[in-house]
């Protein structure tokens, strides 16, 4: 069986709001629904690789943050 991971998307969260104000704008610019990047955002769905590709040139995420927006893991606490 393999283990579900959930990822901390607030970083990504984060540089969507700075750069495009709002998911809707950022979801328009991706070419998926809002409610598309919400499942993703939630960890209801996962990231294809063409998405975070196409994602990381959108809001010009550097090639050596790409891990700390897209895998983070979430921390649960006890």
């Amino acid at each position: 069986m393999v283990e579900k991971h959930e990822y901390d998307y607030s970083a990504l969260n984060a540089r969507i709001k700075k750069k495009f104000g709002t998911v809707e704008k950022f979801s328009k610019a991706m070419g998926l629904t809002k409610g598309a990047i919400s499942m993703r955002m939630n960890n209801n769905s996962e990231w294809r690789q063409d998405d975070v590709f196409k994602a990381v040139k959108l809001l010009n995420i550097p090639e050596r943050q790409v891990y700390s927006f897209f895998y983070t893991l979430k921390v649960h606490k006890v």
